[in-house]
Parts: structure tokens; sequence; C-alpha cells
């Protein structure tokens, strides 16, 4: 086994901490989600962090882990590691083990702690649930429970945005100002959200949709009534704040991921005022499987039928 970590410790590493990164990767697949439900961060952190804290905890599964990585080594690559006698087999698979564990695994983990620590902190995390207040898929439909929905939450999003924040950077106060005016948030808060409800109604009978639409889907609905913008002026600010609130690097990752499958080799001359239209509806545009081909083209029949005749 010392062979194993000696010549291939990136691969050893990876096979013996693979349960722990099927943990990761179901956190990132959360928050890199198009439309991600904060409400739910708390349960699934809860969750990883309690199976990452069994890993920590000695047992057989360390050695099944161990066993798993020889075999992937002796398969994959011919190195011969094993032992002939099963009794020596097994002493040195022990010892091994122990040694990972102390050397590799429970740094790794407690680093891991820290990093989930530090980036999901408890304000961070209740920030980000306070923010699903503004899911279209939260709102209630109900006339009883739209009367104290989203209360608390908004309480802490303006205790967040509504107050002077103060802090020490290398020896300098830096201060802030508030951006919401709290009271004026609280006072648009009652009649805001049942007219959001009833756009978002009204953009999902207009389009078809089986599922909820995203916020930014029923704020741009709202904006094109200039009035919403005048009567809830600082609900929209807490919105594009709310919009603003970037968790990863996802949403970028994807514009340019979109970009590249647009314009690629065989569509390289793509005009500058055409990729952007293109590049909008394959990031924000409904899922495949809620476009009804067979309307799109009969509207594209319709438009090419009216060019030939005024040709």
């Amino acid at each position: 086994m010392a062979l194993v970590l000696t010549s291939y410790p990136g691969e050893a590493t990876i096979v013996l901490l693979s349960a722990l990164l099927d943990l990761l990767a179901k956190l990132n697949c959360f928050m890199q989600r198009k439309v991600a439900d904060f409400s739910k961060l708390p349960i699934i952190l809860r969750s990883i962090v309690d199976e990452i804290k069994h890993l920590k905890d000695p047992g057989s599964e360390w050695c099944s882990i161990v066993e798993s990585t020889v075999e992937m080594l002796e398969t994959e690559h011919s190195i011969s590691v094993k032992n002939t006698s099963s009794t020596s087999r097994n002493a040195v698979c022990a010892n091994t083990m122990a040694e990972f564990r102390d050397t590799v695994a429970i740094p790794f983990i407690d680093l891991l702690f820290s990093n989930i620590k530090s980036r999901f902190s408890e304000g961070v995390v209740k920030l980000l649930v306070c923010s699903s207040v503004f899911n279209p898929a939260s709102i209630p439909t109900e006339e009883l429970a739209l009367n104290e929905y989203g209360k608390e939450e908004l309480k802490v999003l303006v205790d967040f945005y509504g107050k002077e924040a103060t802090v020490e950077f290398e020896g300098t106060t830096y201060t802030s100002l508030p951006v919401v005016d709290t009271e004026e948030v609280m006072a648009e808060w009652t009649v805001f959200k049942r007219a959001f409800a009833k756009k978002k109604k009204a953009f999902m009978e207009k389009n078809k949709l089986t599922k909820p639409p995203t916020l930014q889907d029923v704020k741009a609905e709202m904006e094109s009534t200039s009035a919403y913008i005048d009567i809830f002026p600082e609900i929209f600010k807490l919105m594009n704040l709310i919009l603003a609130l970037l968790v990863g690097t996802a949403s970028v990752e994807r514009s340019f991921s979109k970009m590249k499958l647009n314009k690629n080799r065989l569509r390289n001359r793509i005009s500058d005022s055409t990729l952007p239209k293109l590049m909008r509806i394959a990031i924000e545009g409904p899922e495949q499987s809620e476009i009804d081909f067979s309307e799109i083209l009969e509207v594209f029949q319709k438009e090419q039928s009216y060019s030939t005749s005024n040709d």
C-alpha cells in the first residue's frame, strides 16, 4: 500500500476520499442550480455535515475503501500491492488505513469543515433562507396564508440592508449607509405580495407554464408596467439586491458555456447583435420540455408568408 500512496498519491487519495467527494458534489449541484430554493439549504447542509462527520469515525468502511483502491490500481495500472498471506495483508491494511486517516483523511475533512463554516456562516445561511421569500414557488395563493406570509423573513432582510454597517480593514474604517428604508419596505410588503402572486399566476397562464416562473421572470413582468415601480420602490430595490446575491460562479460559467455552444466553429460568423439574443434564450428561456415547437413553427410560417406577400 505504501507503493500505492507513493507512486499514485493523487489517484489513490481521490478513490479513498470518493465518499467525501460524492457529498461535496451534492452540495455543489444544489448551489449551481439555475433556480435554487434556499429555504432547503439548512437541511441539506446539516445532512452533508453529518455524513462528513461520520467519515471521521474509524470503522470497517475504511478497510473496504482501501481494498477498492488496491483493486483499481491492480486492474487499471497493473500494480501488484496485495500480499500472499491474508494475515499479513490484513495487518498492512489496518496500519496503512490508520496512517492514511491521520495524515490525509482527517486533516482534509477538518479543512473542509473550516471552509464550509466560513462559506456558510449562520448569518449567511439565514440571509439566503430569508431571500427565498421572493421565490415565486413559495408564494401562497390563499388569502389567509398571504396575510402572514413573509413577515419574519422580511424583518431579517431589512435588518441587514436597512441599517448602517461599519467594518475595519487594514486599519481603515469603512461605513455602508442603509440601502433600503425599513419602514417603507414593511409598509409596501402587505400590498406587494398580493400583486406579486397575481402577476405570477398571470405569467404562468400567458406562457402556458406548468412550473412556477423565476423571480427574474415575474419581476420583469411587473417592471413592464411602470406603476409597480412607482408604488413599490423599496421592494424593487430589495429584489435587485436579492438577485445580486451570487453564492457561486456557476451563472458566469454557464454564460460562457452557452456562448461557446452558440458560437462554435461552424457558426463563427454570428453577428454581435444576434449572439446576445441567442444566449439570452439559452440562459433565461424555458426548459426544452416546456416549449411547444408546433406553436413556434406556426408563428414562423406566418412570418414567412407575410414576408413573401410583401415582396
